[in-house]
C-alpha cells in the first residue's frame, strides 16, 4: 500500500495522526541491537538544516515532508484562498512555515495538546486551524483526513465501459471506449450544471390602473339608524361610546386642508424622496406607467431596474432642469412628479 500510486497519502494520513507519530515502524532500526551510536563531533560551520537528525533517524519524515511540500504547492497554485493564508503576505512564506512539520514531529507546543475527547485525528488538527503557529500544518493536514475512500465514481465509470462495448460493437479500440466515457461524463455534468443554476424570477409589479378599480367595487357601509325598528335581527347591535362620538364630529367638521398631502421632509407619512439624488428618475416611462391611468408607450422597453440606464431616459441634467421649472411654475402634475412622499 505505501509503496503504491497513492501510498504517500497513506503513509502522511499514518505519519499526521498524533497518536503514531513516535510509533517505532517510523523510525530506522539498526540491524545490531547491541550497538551503540557513535557521538560526532559538531561542525565547525552553522548548519541551516534544524531537523537532521530527524531525517538520519526517520525515513518517512523525508517522504512526508516532500510529500506535504507538493501538497502545500498544489494548494497555492490553485488560486484558493483559504483562511490560513490571510495571514501570509506571499506564498513563500506560507510554504516557509511549513516549518511546522518539524514542530510537530518533535511534539514542541501547541503539538503537544491532547484531549480526552478526541476520538478521530481531524479533531485534532481541527483544534490547531486557528493557531498561528500550527494553522498551515493543520490545513494541510485536514484536507488529508477530509478524504473518504468511495470507489462509486470508479463503478460508474466501469458500468459505462460495459454498456460502451456492447455486444454489437465489441471489436471497439480501447481508447474509443475511454474517450465516448470522457464525453459521456462531461455532458452529464454540464446538464448537472444547467439544473443546479439558481433561477432568476423579476419581482411582480403592481399598476395603479390595476387596482384602481378595487376601490369602485367596494361600497361604503351604510349607518343603520338605532331607532329603525326594520333592522335585521342577524346584525349585532353596535354601541357608540362617548370618544366614538367625538371622533366622528371631528371628521364631520374637517376641511379638505387637513387632507393635504405633506410636502416637507417632516410629514407623518415619511421623508422626501429627491428622485435624482436617491437613484429614483421619473422621466422612465416604467415609472411613469405605474402611476398611469392609461398605459404609457415604452413602459414595456424596460422590465426592471437593472435595464435601466441614461441611454433610455437621456440626460439626468436636462430633467433636473425640466423639474426645477415644474416646482417653480404651476403645481399640477403634467407629466411625472418629481418628488415622492412616503
Amino acid at each position: 500500500m505505501i509503496h503504491g500510486p497513492s501510498g504517500d497519502l497513506f503513509l502522511a494520513g499514518f505519519f499526521l495522526d498524533p497518536e503514531h507519530v513516535k510509533s517505532t515502524l517510523l523510525f530506522r532500526v539498526s540491524a545490531n541491537q547491541l550497538s551503540t551510536p557513535t557521538a560526532q563531533a559538531p561542525s565547525a560551520t552553522a548548519s541551516l538544516v534544524t531537523d537532521q537528525d530527524l531525517r538520519d533517524s526517520m525515513p518517512a519524515y523525508v517522504k512526508v515532508g516532500a510529500f506535504l511540500f507538493h501538497l502545500l504547492a498544489k494548494e497555492l497554485q490553485s488560486g484558493r484562498d483559504a483562511p490560513a493564508f490571510q495571514r501570509y503576505s506571499k506564498a513563500a512564506d506560507v510554504m516557509k512555515a511549513l516549518l511546522q512539520f518539524e514542530y510537530y514531529t518533535r511534539q514542541y507546543p501547541p503539538f503537544s495538546t491532547r484531549s480526552n475527547g478526541w476520538t478521530k485525528a481531524i479533531q485534532y488538527w481541527r483544534s490547531l486551524e486557528e493557531h498561528p503557529e500550527s494553522s498551515i500544518l493543520a490545513f494541510v493536514a485536514i484536507k488529508i483526513f477530509s478524504v473518504l475512500a468511495n470507489s462509486m465514481a470508479e463503478e460508474r465509470t466501469v458500468s459505462r465501459f460495459t454498456r460502451t462495448d456492447s455486444r454489437d460493437r465489441a471489436s471497439q479500440d480501447a481508447r474509443t471506449i475511454v474517450d465516448q466515457t470522457k464525453i459521456h461524463q462531461y455532458l452529464r455534468r454540464q446538464f448537472r450544471a444547467e439544473e443546479t443554476k439558481p433561477k432568476t424570477s423579476n419581482a411582480p409589479s403592481v399598476k395603479w390602473r390595476s387596482v384602481r378599480t378595487l376601490f369602485s367595487e367596494i361600497k361604503p357601509p351604510t349607518m343603520l339608524d338605532a331607532a329603525d325598528g326594520n333592522s335585521s335581527t342577524n346584525t349585532p347591535h353596535l354601541s357608540i361610546t362617548p370618544a366614538c362620538e367625538a371622533g366622528l364630529e371631528a371628521l364631520n367638521n374637517s376641511t379638505d386642508d387637513d387632507y393635504a398631502p405633506a410636502t416637507s421632509s417632516s410629514s407623518v407619512f415619511g421623508t422626501t424622496l429627491d428622485t435624482h439624488r436617491d437613484g429614483v428618475d421619473t422621466r422612465l416611462a416604467y415609472f411613469r406607467d405605474l402611476l398611469s391611468d392609461q398605459p404609457v408607450n415604452g413602459a414595456d422597453a424596460i422590465r426592471s431596474i437593472s435595464d435601466w440606464s441614461e441611454d433610455n431616459v437621456g440626460d439626468s441634467s436636462s430633467g433636473r432642469k425640466r423639474a426645477g421649472r415644474k416646482r417653480a411654475g404651476k403645481k399640477a402634475w403634467d407629466g411625472g412628479p418629481e418628488n415622492f412622499i412616503f
